[in-house]
């Protein structure tokens, strides 16, 4: 594959970005104005794209499973509630995993640790269409999310290691708007499916997806020398990574915006339909609205957030953004273009946001970057699981009180990145 030597680590072999300009990092000119950012080759275009497919599978097949439970509750002769344990299951599995296989990343490529991961998740969605238990389903949604944790991590690693920054951002977004386009596709897609096709032939279509995904993957990068880490990780690598403040900093970042994002977008259907007094199919359109915004502002951060400079002023600009939307949502009396009006803001500043965080997360991992992406993806999954669980304590979904702890996390969440950023 064409390489932009420009942009490429000439010393990738130990994960080190020692070589990258100050102005590089920071996505500034020496004048400190904003650097140029340069075109991805046409040959490189060709492996994100695949890297794209392979996580909107990854993400697509957590979403799609909502519309589809009673149809697999039924055909695995288990309760709606048991089958939704598959969600859960699959979550749990990818944010331990995270930590403890993307290490792999160190000792091989890391683009054949990922290629290897979406194949290992791929065989086991596709053995999840032929089962008849639920105990087989459950066990097989686990291999999966182990295969998604050996993916996305040593994904990002591989970008943020081969392209310096502001070139990077952009390959990083537009694999983000693959998880962006699942969210914006995964109820509709499932409730499609539920009409239209079996719930196993929809899982044999995500399988079919992941599956080309990592063999473009593999065909077009898996040959390829020079991104692979030269010191490989030990368990003790992870609380160093959390007790050197830019990492840990960085990390509470995603954190603390992951469990206010979450923990009001689990609500959110709900949110609209009792202050719109809306069905839930119609609930479904407003957050397919959400979906396109977030996969639009994840595609295009590769162009805007370097303009912005150092990771954690996107971050900052957004996630004010995001706080003024969210407290405008859930405290105005909302119209229906006045509610779309709100989520799109809410959306964008979620899409260019998410792209800061992984590369705030990167710029402080140094030469054990995917130590940190691999924390930082598991801290997505946490938060995931946080958000949900804090929300749901909270009173009526019609209240104020869903926006006021999604506008204070993300606050903390912006705090943390600039003290991060601000790290030695």
């Amino acid at each position: 594959m064409a390489v932009n030597d420009r942009n490429d680590h000439t010393n990738d072999d130990d994960g080190s970005t020692a070589n990258a300009a100050p102005a590089a990092h920071s996505g500034l000119t020496d004048a400190g104005t904003a650097a140029p950012v340069p075109r991805l080759t046409p040959g490189e275009g060709g492996a994100v794209a695949a890297m794209f497919r392979g996580t909107f599978a990854v993400g697509i097949d957590s979403f799609v499973i909502s519309p589809l439970l009673t149809e697999m509750g039924a055909s695995l002769q288990a309760s709606v509630g048991q089958i939704a344990l598959g969600v859960t299951a699959y979550a749990a599995a990818y944010a331990i995993g995270a930590p403890l296989l993307s290490p792999l990343g160190d000792r091989f490529r890391s683009q054949v640790v990922a290629g290897v991961g979406l194949l290992l998740f791929a065989a086991a969605t596709l053995t999840l269409a032929a089962q008849t238990t639920l105990a087989g389903f459950l066990v097989l949604r686990v291999v999966a999310g182990l295969g998604g944790a050996m993916w996305m991590p040593n994904v990002q690693a591989y970008l943020t290691r081969r392209y310096r920054p502001p070139l990077s951002t952009r390959p990083v977004g537009i694999v983000v708007a693959g998880l962006s386009a699942a969210i914006a596709l995964g109820v509709p897609a499932g409730a499609l499916a539920a009409s239209v096709l079996s719930w196993r032939q929809t899982f044999i279509g995500i399988a079919v997806l992941a599956a080309v995904g990592a063999a473009v993957l593999l065909v077009t990068l898996g040959g390829r020398p020079g991104v692979a880490a030269g010191t490989p990780r030990r368990l003790g690598d992870y609380p160093r990574a959390l007790v050197a403040p830019g990492p840990r900093r960085a990390l509470l970042a995603t954190l603390c915006w992951m469990t206010g994002f979450y923990g009001l977008y689990t609500f959110l259907g709900t949110f609209l339909q009792h202050r719109l007094g809306v069905g839930i199919a119609a609930s479904g359109a407003y957050l397919i609205a959400y979906g396109v915004g977030n996969f639009v502002a994840s595609m295009t951060s590769g162009w805007v957030n370097p303009r912005l400079g150092a990771p954690h002023r996107a971050i900052a600009w957004f996630g004010a953004a995001s706080v003024l939307s969210v407290l405008l949502l859930t405290g105005l009396p909302l119209s229906p273009v006045l509610a779309i009006v709100l989520l799109l803001g809410w959306a964008v500043a979620q899409g260019y946001a998410s792209t800061g965080l992984i590369a705030l997360a990167a710029s402080r991992g140094g030469d054990r970057v995917t130590t940190v992406l691999a924390l930082n993806s598991s801290f997505i999954y946490v938060g995931t699981a946080v958000g949900a669980a804090l929300f749901a304590v909270f009173p009526g979904p019609a209240v104020l009180a869903l926006g006021l702890p999604s506008a204070l996390l993300t606050i903390v969440a912006a705090v943390f990145a600039v003290r991060a950023d601000a790290a030695a």
